[in-house]
């Protein structure tokens, strides 16, 4: 057997990517690549299997199976806080990756070189040359959070100010981590900060249960538009705004119906 003395230098490995399978095994302690790559693809067949096959694709697939990964009531990354943020947090950068990898070589179906800003470039500077602009990956708006997916929200935002006027009513619910949807999901020695998965499925359940109830059970009246936005505090917990319009425009002398204070008894 060598030994190494410390004066001694060692040579730097090549550096690599990692593939899926590699990946994924060094989430547990006794697995293969070969197994991880078993283990996921049993569970895209089995949600493929589930729904039209025709439609599911297998990024979604993917991503689908990696979310019901998650929420295993039975399984070593729940009861490991950092163990679960951490496979949580490499299985979305992969998901993500894939996608942004497929949104640049699909490029010519997105016809970028449509697109103004390049033809502005061209038609503006005449001693540019068109073989030095590179090639330009434009993310389309159907990539969530992208430039182009907050722009058309942010349009549809403005459009329906201009054509319904302004909103109402500004309502703001937090999460609450005591909720008993979250505290009875928890093992002993948890708490909310150690699962953001659950605290994000209970809080969208909460915020689809409350956008119901003000559209469907017309608790203030009939409703003309709404808009929402869910954010994220500093501390972890998400929280929703909400601006509500009604058919009846809201009355200043009617705003006591609709909102009041109360004192929580120390």
């Amino acid at each position: 057997m060598k030994v190494a003395r410390l004066n001694e230098t060692f040579p730097l490995a090549e550096l690599r990517r990692l593939e899926q399978a590699e990946r994924e095994a060094l989430h547990r302690a006794v697995e293969t690549p070969e197994l991880s790559q078993a283990r996921l693809l049993q569970q895209v067949i089995y949600i493929a299997s589930q729904t039209d096959t025709e439609t599911v694709e297998a990024a979604e697939s993917r991503r689908r199976a990696i979310a019901e990964r998650a929420q295993r009531r039975r399984q070593i990354f729940t009861r490991n806080t950092l163990l679960l943020l951490q496979f949580l947090v490499s299985m979305y950068v992969k998901v993500e990756s894939e996608r942004l990898r497929f949104i640049a070589l699909n490029q010519t179906k997105l016809r970028v070189e449509n697109y103004i800003h390049l033809q502005d470039a061209i038609r503006n500077d005449a001693e540019l040359d068109p073989n030095n602009l590179g090639q330009m990956v434009i993310l389309p708006s159907s990539f969530v959070y992208s430039v182009r997916y907050l722009h058309e929200y942010t349009q549809d935002a403005f459009i329906s100010v201009r054509n319904y006027g302004r909103t109402d009513l500004f309502i703001t619910m937090t999460c609450n981590p005591a909720w008993p949807e979250i505290t009875r999901k928890l093992i002993p020695g948890q708490n909310s900060m150690d699962r953001h998965d659950l605290t994000a499925r209970v809080f969208k359940i909460k915020v689809q249960k409350l956008v119901a109830l003000l559209t469907k059970g017309k608790i203030f009246g009939n409703m003309k538009c709404f808009m929402y936005s869910i954010e994220r505090q500093k501390r972890g917990l998400p929280h929703v705004h909400l601006l509500l319009r009604w058919m009846e425009k809201l009355r200043p002398n009617q705003i006591d119906e609709v909102i009041s204070a109360e004192i929580p008894n120390p």
